[in-house]
This record gives C-alpha cells, sequence and structure tokens, in this order.
C-alpha cells in the first residue's frame, strides 16, 4: 500500500509538471536610457601631422560622454542619441572639443516590410578623410575617430547626414528594397564644401539556402567645391550574387560576398569598375572571434574633384582574457585611386589595440595603443589644407563609468 502511494504522489508531480508552462523569457522593455562617461588620458608622438608646421603632440586629456535612449511601441522603434569629446591640452592651457554628433534613429518591423530611418549631425575640427573606411571596424576604431587619433586635416567640419531603406518580400524567395542618403559637409572655408546623394532600389532572389541573385541600379549625385562648373556622377549597375554560409570544415566560420559594378561618366571618357565585398568570420573558444573583411566602391569625397576609387581591407580580433578582462585588436589597410586613373593613388592604415578591465557593474578600466598614417602619390591633385603624407600614433587610458541604466516596462 505504502509503495502505491508513492507511485501516485510522483505520478501525479509529473503530470502538474507537464501541464506546467515553459517559463517564457521577459519580454523587452518598452524604453530604456543609457549613459556612459569616460575620461582619458592620451599621449602622442611629436610629428608634423598635418604638414603645416604645428601638431596636436604631447600628453592630453579628454572627457567622452554618450547619452542613449530607446523606445518601443508595438513594431516600432525610436532610438535618440548623443556623443560629446571635450579635450584639454595643459601646452596650450586650453579646452577643445573633438567631436560633437548626435543621432535620431526610426525603424518599423512587420512580417513581410521592414523601414528604417536615421538623421544624424556632427562636428569637429579635426576632420577626417572617409578613405580609411567607410565604417569603423570596431568599437576600438570608432573611438579612435570620435577623439580625432585618425585625423588628417586641420579644418572644422559640420556634417549631417539622412538615410532612409524600405524593404518589402515579394513571396517566399524575393524581396524588393529602396534606399536613399544624403551627406553633407560644410567646412569653415567653404571652398571644401560637399554635398552628395544616392538613390537606388534592388530586386534579390534566393536561389538556394545560402545563394541569392540581386539585381539592382544606384545612381550617386555629388556636387563639390572642389569640382566648380562640374559635379560627380556614378551609376552603380548592381548585377550579381550574394552568398552566405558556415563553412563545411567548421560551422564556427562563416562566408559571404557581394559583387556589382559602377559607372563613372566624364567629359572625356565613360569608366567601369567592379565593386563588391566578402567577409570571413571564425568563433573560436568560448569568447574569441576574429573577421577579415574587404570592400571595393566608388565613393565621393571631400576636397576631389572626381570619384574614389577605394579598396579596404579589415580585420579585428577579440575576447575574453579572463572573467574581467577582454582585448581587442584592429587594424585597416586602404588604397585606390582618384579618378580612373591605373594605379595606386593613396594608401593609408589604422590600427589599435585596447583592453578592457571590468571593476564593477558600472565601473571599468581602458588601455589602447592606435596608430594613423597616409600617403598620397605626387601626382594627386587635391585642396590645400589637407597633407600628403602623415602618420601618428600613441596610447591612452582612461575609466568608464555607467552611472545610469534604466529600464521600463
Amino acid at each position: 500500500m505504502r509503495a502505491l502511494t508513492i507511485l501516485l504522489v510522483f505520478a501525479a508531480a509529473g503530470e502538474a509538471a507537464a501541464q506546467t508552462p515553459a517559463r517564457q523569457p521577459p519580454p523587452a522593455p518598452s524604453q530604456t536610457v543609457g549613459m556612459t562617461v569616460n575620461v582619458s588620458a592620451a599621449a602622442a608622438d611629436n610629428s608634423d601631422l598635418f604638414g603645416d608646421g604645428r601638431t596636436i603632440a604631447g600628453w592630453q586629456t579628454d572627457a567622452d560622454a554618450q547619452l542613449a535612449y530607446e523606445r518601443r511601441a508595438g513594431k516600432l522603434t525610436l532610438g535618440v542619441s548623443g556623443r560629446s569629446v571635450v579635450r584639454y591640452e595643459p601646452l596650450s592651457g586650453g579646452v577643445t572639443t573633438t567631436r560633437q554628433q548626435g543621432t535620431v534613429d526610426i525603424s518599423m518591423n512587420g512580417a513581410r516590410s521592414q523601414f528604417h530611418a536615421t538623421q544624424s549631425a556632427s562636428y569637429s575640427p579635426f576632420y577626417q578623410f572617409g578613405f580609411v573606411g567607410a565604417e569603423p571596424a570596431s568599437t576600438l576604431a570608432e573611438t579612435s575617430q570620435s577623439h580625432a587619433d585618425f585625423a588628417n586635416a586641420r579644418l572644422a567640419a559640420y556634417g549631417s547626414a539622412t538615410t532612409v531603406d524600405m524593404r518589402r518580400g515579394i513571396g517566399r524567395r524575393s524581396s524588393l528594397a529602396f534606399t536613399y542618403d544624403l551627406h553633407r559637409t560644410t567646412f569653415a572655408q567653404s571652398d571644401f564644401d560637399l554635398m552628395s546623394q544616392n538613390v537606388g532600389f534592388s530586386f534579390s532572389q534566393r536561389l538556394s539556402r545560402y545563394l541569392s541573385a540581386r539585381t539592382g541600379y544606384g545612381y550617386r549625385f555629388a556636387e563639390s567645391a572642389a569640382a566648380p562648373g562640374g559635379a560627380i556622377r556614378v551609376h552603380n549597375i548592381d548585377l550579381g550574387l550574394d552568398y552566405s554560409r558556415a563553412l563545411s570544415f567548421s560551422r564556427r566560420t562563416t562566408f559571404n560576398f557581394s559583387s556589382g559594378s559602377a559607372v563613372m561618366p566624364d567629359r572625356q571618357r565613360v569608366a567601369v569598375t567592379l565593386t563588391g565585398a566578402a567577409a570571413l568570420t571564425r568563433q573560436f573558444g568560448r569568447t574569441w572571434s576574429a573577421r577579415l573583411a574587404g570592400n571595393r566602391s566608388v565613393q565621393a569625397l571631400e576636397g576631389f574633384s572626381q570619384p574614389v576609387i577605394m579598396n579596404t581591407i579589415t580585420g579585428t580580433v577579440g575576447g575574453g582574457l579572463g572573467r574581467r578582462t577582454s582585448m581587442s585588436t584592429s587594424i585597416g589597410l586602404s588604397s585606390g585611386s582618384v579618378g580612373a586613373a591605373s594605379g595606386n593613388m593613396f594608401s593609408a592604415i589604422t590600427g589599435g589595440v585596447g583592453i578592457h578591465l571590468t571593476l564593477t557593474r558600472r565601473v571599468s578600466l581602458d588601455g589602447q595603443y592606435f596608430y594613423y598614417g597616409h600617403r598620397f602619390d605626387p601626382d594627386v591633385v587635391f585642396a590645400p589644407g589637407f597633407a600628403a603624407q602623415t602618420r601618428r600614433n600613441g596610447v591612452r587610458a582612461g575609466l568608464t563609468w555607467r552611472p545610469l541604466l534604466q529600464s521600463k516596462g
């Protein structure tokens, strides 16, 4: 009788457990607010960074503050963020800013349609060319850009960017996308101003689990003060393939690529060049990852009267060294030509190594080494104020504090 009672108790418990629904993850909060404050000291070499006999070298102290707000309401998400970096240089005895930036981001995700729009504005007294890489290779590289470590011109620049992306699924295997972007750069000297617009559409057809065919067209129109009486025009013909999959010999290794072409008409001839992008990503260990990416593109840049063909390779490696310590490395290599000329007309390199140590939930220590250099061939003609050749390297150590982090359901 006792054994029967025990069996009935276990059976009832098992039935109750089977009827108990699985625990669902907590829903994402409807709004979040986050803030990050960093105070750091840096030292750089004494090279003549801008070729004008002046430097931004020696010891300096930076204060970097970031504030972000995000609000979710059904399918709609609104994000607002701001960043301000201020520098104190003991040698000059003054306080200056290295970057001020604000961004508003709106997105809407439906079952078959997605919409994304971003508006940003920025200011910096030290301008950086875009050819080092259109996007930072990592958070480490983004920090160096915001602190003017990669600056190559002593020119105050106001920038604004508007981007709109819309995508609509058509059937199970097809999708149609529309993109538009507007970029403006306004300098204290109007001889360098640039306004660039790009509009395009693309149609993608999935051929297999890993392969898609893509066709589309994009048109870029740019008005540059460096090209008086003319404009920069680039036609992007999007006929290519998108491929992405984990490699057969390792599920932790992913490879993807895409291809296209660009047509650049001018008064003398029409030039055609291939464009594309490829990336190889590898996960190893519990927290480590490595990524190698290459990109070939045609862009309109400030100070140049012709399109700039850029070939860029970026690499990142990072992961945890312990429970509280992590390391990240980043390197970027760029080369290319101004206009349709053959041969490399410029080259650039950026790099950095960072160490992150978590002290408490809200406090951490960071150390970083950075390097920057670029060189233009003597035949390249560009606006005055840009150094044809320069290099810079230095170290930075700082304390990061996250005083505010709130979420509301």
